[in-house]
C-alpha cells in the first residue's frame, strides 16, 4: 500500500516504522506484546522485507518472522531508489544501528546534549557499516530534516 500512496501523492510519502513501544496499542488489537529484544528482531526483518518489496521485481526474503518468495509489489513507488524510510526510536545498540544500515531518517528527541550524543552514536554505526554520514546522513529531528547533522543545534 505504501508504494501506491507514493504514486498517488506524486512521491511525497515518507514511510515510518518502529518496534512498537506502547503495550496498550498491541492489547487494543488483541496482539501479544513481545519483549523489547523480540520486537526489535521483528523490526529488523520487517525493514529488510519492506526494502526488498520496494526494490526487487519479485521480492525474496527469508527470515524467522517474515518470508516472501517471489512477491510482486506493483506499482513501485515514485521515489528512487525507494520511498524514504524513517525508523522510529533512539535505542543506541539496535535501533540506531538499523537506521545506519537501512534508514533514511530517524526521530531522535531529548535535550540538545542527548540529541548530539545520539547523532554521535549514529555516526559511529554509519562508519561501522560503511555509510558516509556526511554525504548520506540518516538524520531527522521531530519532523524537521536537518540538512547538515554536523551543524550545531543552536544554529538551527
Amino acid at each position: 500500500m505504501a508504494s501506491t500512496v507514493d504514486v498517488l501523492s506524486h512521491g511525497r510519502l515518507n514511510f515510518g516504522i518502529g518496534a512498537g513501544g506502547f503495550e496498550h496499542e498491541y492489547r487494543a488489537y488483541g496482539y501479544d506484546y513481545p519483549d523489547t529484544p523480540d520486537r526489535l528482531r521483528h523490526l529488523r526483518e520487517a525493514v529488510q522485507m519492506i526494502l526488498a518489496m520496494w526494490t526487487q521485481e519479485e521480492a525474496a526474503f527469508e527470515g524467522k518472522y517474515y518470508q516472501v518468495r517471489g512477491a510482486i509489489n506493483q506499482p513501485k513507488g515514485v521515489q528512487k531508489p525507494h520511498i524514504p524510510l524513517l525508523i522510529g526510536g533512539g535505542g543506541e545498540q539496535v535501533t540506531l544501528k538499523l537506521v545506519a544500515q537501512y534508514g533514511d531518517a530517524c526521530n531522535i528527541s531529548g535535550s540538545l546534549e542527548t540529541i548530539q550524543h545520539k547523532f554521535d552514536v549514529l555516526k559511529k554505526h554509519c562508519e561501522a557499516v560503511g555509510r558516509d554520514y556526511i554525504t548520506e546522513p540518516p538524520a531527522h529531528l521531530l519532523g524537521s530534516p536537518i540538512e547538515n547533522p554536523r551543524k550545531s543545534f543552536l544554529d538551527i
